[in-house]
Order: C-alpha cells, then sequence, then structure tokens
C-alpha cells in the first residue's frame, strides 16, 4: 500500500507543478508563512500541502524542530 501512495503522490506532485501557476503560488505562500512566523522548513512545507491539497498536522509539528537550529542541539 505504501508503494502506491509514493506512486500516486509522484504523479499528482509532477501533474501539479507542471503548471507555472502552482509553483509560483508555493514560493507566494512560503514567503507569506515565513512572515507570519513560521519556521523555514514549517512554511515550505505549509505551502506545499496547501497547493497539493493535504494537510498533514503530524509533519508540519514534526519539521518545527528544523528551525532555530533545533536539529544542531
Amino acid at each position: 500500500m505504501r508503494a502506491d501512495f509514493a506512486e500516486v503522490f509522484e504523479e499528482k506532485t509532477k501533474e501539479i507543478f507542471s503548471l507555472e501557476a502552482n509553483r509560483e503560488r508555493v514560493a507566494e505562500l512560503t514567503y507569506s508563512n515565513f512572515i507570519k512566523s513560521f519556521g523555514c522548513s514549517q512554511s515550505i512545507l505549509s505551502a506545499f500541502q496547501q497547493v497539493l491539497g493535504f494537510q498533514d498536522d503530524f509533519w508540519f509539528k514534526a519539521v518545527g524542530t528544523l528551525q532555530g537550529k533545533g536539529c544542531l542541539d
């Protein structure tokens, strides 16, 4: 089942990001999220999730540990 998800995810991602407008939307959302004080990694992940049409708070919280050099401690 995991392989199926990975396959579908890859296919859907290629389809969505083949459009310039979607790539620009990710950039705009990333910047907007960062200004709202999300960390770098959370800003990028949140933007991708919004454009791809899925939300997963687990991963959003998990990548939060990467901000502020948290991964180096």
